[in-house]
């Protein structure tokens, strides 16, 4: 590193490599302090819960943005970028695919051979991609004859390329007279508003709502590159509620009480034999609208 005086201070770091990986659902069960918890939990993880999923405006690799270096043919080295992102309606989408759908991908990656300021050379190929996160691409292409691909300003590198992207890099190579490699590297980590509540494998919503819980790998601290959603309620056992007995409202004159427990009104919840031994007196007199059965003669059951 420099400052503005052009001291130098050096100095190695070592970056270790994460594979991304995906959370499964997990098992979720309730508990009956009202909360949720997961009864399945993985040895070497960890749970971070978050009251919303990741932005869609997050493209999951391999789509996103890569930066590196390409080295020409000549051997010099200057800085390059690149992009792998969603096709439109299909339009790139590899024409001998069984399976084509509008979920295909592209891939383009400039090489500022002019410096950092000037337009860059570019190239643009179709990938295999179906649309999956966190699955490798094959890169095939011929830049030499397709002119039709450019647009405004665009100056294409004229090569046969061959490449792939996966585990976070995109590697591209090109034989021909503007021939070279790309070296690039996933950059598209962007810091997700979204903060945990809380960390473990039980959780309590602060209120009534759909929540969304990763995985966190415990010895080097990645996540996982999803969030599985679960809709949660504050209070798993509702607070029990005594019966309420007619002459104990005094909040309004009744006039009219009903209760589907005391169907014969006697003032005693109905027992087994209320129900199958006698006929159950107020509900006598009564016509069905289909054509006007008698109740007198049907049998009764209470469920619940």
């Amino acid at each position: 590193m420099k400052d503005a005086n052009l001291t130098t201070v050096e100095k190695t770091v070592v970056v270790g490599e994460e594979k991304p990986f995906v959370l499964a659902r997990p098992r979720f069960e309730a508990t009956a302090a009202g909360a949720v918890k997961i009864a399945n939990p993985q040895p070497g993880y960890r749970y971070v819960w978050y009251d919303r999923d990741l932005p869609l405006f997050l493209m999951q690799p391999p789509r996103g943005m890569y930066e590196g270096t390409f080295t020409a043919s000549d051997g010099r080295v200057v800085e390059a970028t690149g992009a792998v992102v969603p096709a439109t309606n299909g339009k790139w989408i590899v024409e001998t695919k069984e399976n084509k759908n509008d979920f295909s991908t592209w891939v383009r990656v400039d090489a500022y051979l002019a410096g950092p300021h000037a337009w860059p050379k570019t190239v643009k190929l179709p990938t295999d991609h179906d649309g999956h996160a966190g699955v490798a691409l094959q890169l095939t292409g011929d830049t030499t004859e397709e002119e039709w691909l450019k647009t405004e300003g665009e100056t294409f590198l004229h090569a046969q390329w061959k490449g792939a992207v996966a585990d976070g890099r995109l590697t591209l190579a090109g034989t021909g007279r503007e021939g070279g490699r790309f070296e690039l590297f996933y950059s598209s980590f962007c810091e997700d508003p979204a903060r945990p509540l809380q960390v473990g494998t039980e959780f309590r919503p602060p209120k009534p709502g759909n929540y969304y819980v990763a995985a966190q790998k415990e010895d080097t601290g990645a996540l996982s590159s999803n969030r599985v959603g679960v809709a949660l309620t504050c209070d798993a056992q509702p607070a029990p509620v005594e019966p309420l007995q007619p002459d104990a409202v005094k909040s309004c004159k009744l006039l009219l009480w009903l209760d589907a427990a005391d169907m014969n009104a006697d003032g005693q919840p109905d027992t087994a034999a209320d129900f199958w031994t006698w006929e159950r007196g107020i509900v006598h007199g009564w016509k069905g609208k289909a054509n006007d059965v008698d109740f007198k003669i049907m049998h009764y059951t209470r469920e619940g």
